[in-house]
């Protein structure tokens, strides 16, 4: 995906290794049509099994390669990746979605019936019929002391999820909740006793820094409030902002190989 952010078309060998991908997903497709996993990014130290995380990313990795192959204007090939990655959103829908806790969201796997942090992703990526109720979910059941436990009845809290569920609210058109959530991990975690990076875990670890992280926190500007997107041409701005600011400006910005200056106002 950094090739398309960076404006960077894919040399032979990096097509070569982006194909495998897909074809890696198309090999781990269930005949429910989601991806096979044995676990998720926590490593089963939630449950977790065929998971609604690595559907969601496999959604969103798919989409970002045929924003490449259309700038390569490989016209069959995005058809085909479109195909499979609308194939896809269908089988998150039937498979994942359902209701749990009495909210319109999704089950994290066959079987799990709490709410789970990584019920941001799909509205991350951009599936957006149940987003309302996930992100209800999840403000109500999860969000805790500035950040996100990570499911319904455990202590364990990663801000990673917290950060992608800052982001989700922002695209979701949630502008208002996003910008309260972010000043409230930002005094936390940024001016507060844990000063000044993200958490990776808690209580794990002892609550340690973590670089992808603080990396992420960024990624709240430019994915969440800026809400810059990228299409075949190059790339969009939709930034809606909320309204304790009347304008907003970025400097030094690469995107699409050039640095640019992003001026938003009211």
């Amino acid at each position: 995906m950094w090739r398309v952010t960076q404006g960077k078309l894919p040399n032979e060998e990096q097509k070569k290794a982006l194909d495998w991908c897909v074809e890696y997903i198309k090999r781990n497709i269930t005949e429910d049509g989601v991806v096979y996993s044995d676990s998720d990014e926590l490593e089963n130290r939630i449950s977790s099994g065929v998971n609604l995380n690595t559907s969601s990313l496999a959604y969103g990795g798919l989409g970002g390669y045929a924003i490449l192959l259309k700038r390569m204007g490989k016209a069959d090939e995005v058809e085909k990746l479109i195909k499979m990655q609308t194939a896809l959103s269908e089988a998150i829908e039937r498979y994942f979605g359902g209701e749990v806790s009495g909210y319109h969201t999704y089950h994290y796997h066959k079987g799990c019936y709490v709410i789970r942090a990584w019920y941001c992703l799909p509205v991350y990526m951009g599936i957006t019929n149940r987003a309302k109720d996930t992100l209800n979910s999840i403000d109500e059941k999860l969000w805790t002391d500035g950040s996100c436990r990570s499911t319904e009845g455990e202590t364990i809290l990663w801000d990673r999820s917290a950060l992608y569920y800052i982001m989700a609210l922002f695209r979701a058109g949630e502008t208002e909740r996003a910008w309260k959530k972010l000043k409230e991990y930002a005094q936390t975690r940024l001016l507060g006793e844990h000063v000044p990076y993200a958490v990776e875990a808690y209580p794990e670890g002892g609550m340690r820094h973590l670089s992808a992280e603080s990396g992420l926190f960024c990624r709240v500007f430019t994915d969440g409030l800026l809400n810059i997107g990228f299409d075949e041409k190059g790339y969009t701005v939709k930034c809606v902002l909320p309204k304790e600011i009347n304008e907003l400006s970025v400097k030094n910005i690469c995107l699409n190989g050039k640095t640019e200056t992003i001026n938003v106002a009211r």
